[in-house]
């Protein structure tokens, strides 16, 4: 059947490939519940356990050498995508991916002396582990843009410490295929209760929901008059992880119904 738990940064997951080749189902179909489940998560204002708890990365096809998306899946996340599989056959999958979480929490908590080869071997594997993974990352880094200029961003910006004016993620969506302006992103914003919609100096400034979801930032600048007073001028910031937020947001409605725009 093949490794069904394996070790990441630290973590316990499964991935959605194994999970396609397991339930013997298409990877685009457990892609496709995944981004559902996703969805349900942000509706139901969980959007950062669903960030905890899936990770969006990349895999290279071994046929084409193409890099495609796939999702890493702790086993908390992998029991909610699972929860819908329900025939005979699926039910004993899951209980042996279950069991294998458990097994391989167990073997990991078990402490043991390592021999001086063991030693050895882990620092040169480890060392190994390093080189391989950096030349992974410039691969992929190449690969993303040269072939993939569309999803690059959605690695990248999440760790970014610059912040774009809504007009540029307007540009961004459109370089997703998502295909609305920055006058039109400015409606649906507001219209979806992300943007303050009535009329005052608080207009286009993030409503509670927006704060309560951690999206924007508000630059406040300062405007000396000719008449010696001073006024705040308000300009509504997108983050790095909102960039992210709002592709996905758009890229899920997209895949489940057409957005309102």
């Amino acid at each position: 059947m093949g490794q069904l738990v394996f070790v990441d940064n630290g973590r316990l997951v499964t991935d959605s490939l194994t999970v396609a080749r397991v339930f013997e189902k298409s990877h685009d179909h457990v892609m496709r519940d995944i981004r559902q489940q996703l969805a349900k998560l942000d509706e139901a204002n969980e959007f950062q356990w669903g960030v905890t708890n899936f990770g969006e990365t990349f895999y290279r096809h071994p046929q084409n050498g193409q890099l495609y998306s796939k999702f890493n899946m702790t086993e908390d996340a992998f029991a909610i995508v699972a929860m819908s599989y329900v025939t005979p056959e699926a039910m004993k999958m899951k209980v042996k991916f279950l069991n294998e979480f458990k097994r391989m929490k167990e073997a990991l908590s078990q402490p043991r002396e390592l021999s001086r080869l063991e030693l050895i071997d882990l620092a040169r594997e480890s060392e190994m582990a390093r080189l391989d993974a950096e030349k992974k990352n410039a691969e992929l880094e190449y690969q993303l843009r040269v072939q993939h200029p569309k999803v690059v961003f959605a690695d990248a910006v999440t760790v970014s410490q610059n912040t774009i004016l809504i007009r540029e993620l307007a540009v961004i969506l459109k370089q997703n295929d998502i295909e609305i302006g920055e006058k039109r992103l400015f409606e649906w914003l507001r219209d979806n209760g992300y943007l303050i919609k009535r009329a005052g100096t608080d207009r286009n400034t993030p409503t509670q929901k927006a704060k309560e979801l951690g999206l924007f930032e508000i630059k406040e600048t300062p405007i000396v008059h000719s008449n010696g007073t001073v006024t705040v001028s308000k300009t509504t910031k997108v983050t790095g992880k909102d960039q992210v937020y709002f592709v996905n947001k758009f890229k899920t409605q997209q895949s489940l119904e057409p957005v309102e725009v």
